[in-house]
């Protein structure tokens, strides 16, 4: 079963909130997943800036 948002929406509708909660997880994994690669694209392509610290 493919998870999409429209899937999320229609599990709603009928009151299946496994999926529901699968849906908000992987969403949250793709974010979180998504600005760690962004921070460290940042951290090299800036590594020149005096305010921007390596963390």
């Amino acid at each position: 079963m493919a998870l999409s948002v429209a899937g999320v929406v229609g599990a709603r509708e009928f009151s299946q909130t496994d999926v529901v909660v699968l849906g908000l997880v992987v969403y949250a994994l793709l974010g979180l997943i998504s600005d760690s690669a962004l921070r460290v694209l940042e951290r090299r392509m800036l590594t020149w800036r005096r305010g921007l610290r390596a963390t």
